[in-house]
């Protein structure tokens, strides 16, 4: 199989990824990422998807280049941004992940999930109110992130603003009754 797939080239190799992705074993969704990768260097697609499989398996450190390489041959890809951002913010290094969400979104200003981390990374290091005005552009792009509502929440209660952190924190339960029980920190809310 794998000559046969090396003389159709990469496009081969990341055909047969895309097709495997969906079947849950991410080691060999990988190594045909990387396959396609090493015929043809120059392909963001493949360093990408290996960047995303390696981010799946929990393998951030490794995951960081393969995003940077992907970044660096398709400079307009708000995704790689995002997903370098991702692996930054997991590794601790949030001031590296901020500049990246803020890549991402000068790359396309309306993808809500590179908000979203922005607003994520803002709220852990304390800028809740650079935070809050994220949480609500998320919002404002896509209303139904539970996550949002849920960040905007806790950066309104830790800001004081308790009433409109209650409705932010009821309609995210309302949209995903699962978050319900993340913050107990809400006290009686999460009942």
């Amino acid at each position: 199989i794998r000559l046969r797939y090396r003389l159709g080239g990469a496009s081969a190799y990341l055909g047969l990824a895309g097709d495997m992705a969906r079947t849950g074993r991410p080691e060999r969704v990988l190594a045909l990422y990387r396959e396609a990768a090493d015929i043809d260097g120059g392909s963001a697609e493949a360093r990408a998807g290996a960047a995303r499989m390696l981010a799946l398996l929990g393998r951030w450190e490794e995951a960081i280049p393969e995003y940077r390489r992907a970044s660096d041959l398709d400079p307009h890809s708000a995704e790689s941004n995002r997903g370098l951002a991702n692996a930054l913010l997991n590794l601790g290094r949030v001031e590296e992940a901020i500049l990246n969400y803020r890549r991402a979104i000068e790359i396309d200003p309306r993808s809500a999930m590179a908000y979203l981390g922005l607003a994520d990374s803002l709220s852990g290091v304390g800028r809740l109110k650079e935070a809050t005005t994220e949480y609500r552009t998320t919002i404002k792009l896509d209303p139904h992130i539970a996550e949002a509502h849920l960040g905007l929440a806790n950066a309104l209660s830790q800001t004081g603003m308790t009433a409109e952190a209650q409705r932010a924190y009821e309609r995210a339960v309302e949209l995903n009754p699962d978050v319900g029980g993340l913050y107990e920190a809400f006290g009686e809310w999460g009942t």
